[in-house]
């Protein structure tokens, strides 16, 4: 433990991921930020993650990354980690997504991120990190999917389907503004929200029923089969949350939503992913949704929840990147 009370994690070649979509970016109306929403999101960690995943990093980068430097300090004083912070690719304005990771346990090799230099759009955002303890390399991808319309999500899924048969264990990681098929994953009532909700993220089936948008997210990950009882097609990757309920998480943790939705909206989604090309890397019983307390709806830090996982690659070497077939049953 540190003098902070937040344990490093300490199992070796175990790398801890979070990821957090960021209201906002801490960006206040006088053009300054607060972190202390930040600090709070994470405050109640006992355990520093080695990576971190930031969406809506709002023009973090103005005045000299101004924003990035002050968010990247407020995380490492809060965890007691010498955290490095970048920005990622900007494809919607200067609210891109930004990666920090502690350096004495990751080493960053390659970052595709937004320089100037030109890069292949499939690359954009693209980084690279070898684990110090252990030599295993892996990539990560952080993603921010467009929250207005499903044919830019399916665009945006098809950039970096790629990936799922990439030479590397693969993370994507992001607010992808769209759920997964399958009976476990939470539906929204879009009857509650309104019609400019329901157009950008569900569809009206022929009985005039709206439903949620899965065709993006399940491009990658499969869509789920009533037939076959288990996800059919997709791409490599694989979801977080359903790895968590087929390795002994419960159904509840497993398929919380990410979203903190008022009641009126139609309650939360499950759309802020972490997604892996190899099952087996997932550590079992450490993915897990962070709901803010309820004491003091008003003070949540975001509208959207803390998710984090622990992820063994040396496991993801020895497998090869083998395509496990996993389902997304109903709690029985």
């Amino acid at each position: 433990m540190d003098g902070k009370g937040v344990t490093v994690q300490g199992i070796m070649g175990h790398v801890g991921v979070a990821l957090f979509n960021f209201e906002g970016g801490g960006l206040l109306a006088d053009g300054g930020f607060d972190f202390d929403r930040l600090r709070r999101a994470f405050a109640h960690l006992d355990k520093a993650p080695t990576l971190i995943a930031i969406n809506e990093a709002k023009e973090w980068a103005r005045d000299g990354n101004l924003g990035l430097l002050a968010a990247t300090d407020a995380l490492a004083q809060q965890l007691d980690r010498p955290y490095v912070g970048q920005l990622g690719w900007r494809e919607r304005g200067p609210i891109e997504p930004a990666l920090l990771y502690d350096p004495t346990a990751l080493t960053l090799t390659s970052w595709y991120s937004d320089t100037g230099y030109p890069t292949h759009d499939d690359k954009r955002g693209l980084a690279h990190f070898r684990v110090r303890a252990t030599g295993v390399e892996f990539g990560v991808l952080i993603e921010h999917w467009d929250p207005r319309s499903g044919v830019t999500r399916l665009r945006q899924a098809a950039r970096i389907d790629r990936y799922g048969r990439y030479r590397l264990p693969m993370l994507v990681l992001g607010d992808l503004n769209e759920t997964a098929s399958g009976p476990s994953y939470p539906k929204r009532n879009w009857e509650l929200a309104d019609y400019r909700a329901r157009s950008q993220k569900a569809r009206q089936r022929a009985d005039r029923i709206w439903v949620d948008q899965t065709e993006a997210v399940d491009h990658l990950i499969g869509a789920w089969s009533d037939d076959h009882g288990e996800r059919i097609g997709g791409c490599g990757f694989h979801a977080a949350p359903d790895l968590a309920w087929h390795s002994g998480t419960s159904h509840h943790q497993a398929y919380r939503p990410t979203t903190n939705c008022a009641d009126e909206e139609g309650d939360g989604q499950l759309i802020d992913f972490i997604l892996t090309t190899v099952a087996e890397s997932l550590v079992p019983m450490t993915y897990r949704v962070h709901p803010p307390p309820r004491d003091n709806p008003t003070e949540f830090p975001s509208d959207h929840r803390l998710v984090t996982a622990n992820f063994d690659f040396a496991i993801g070497a020895r497998a090869g990147g083998r395509d496990s077939r996993i389902s997304s049953r109903s709690e029985a």
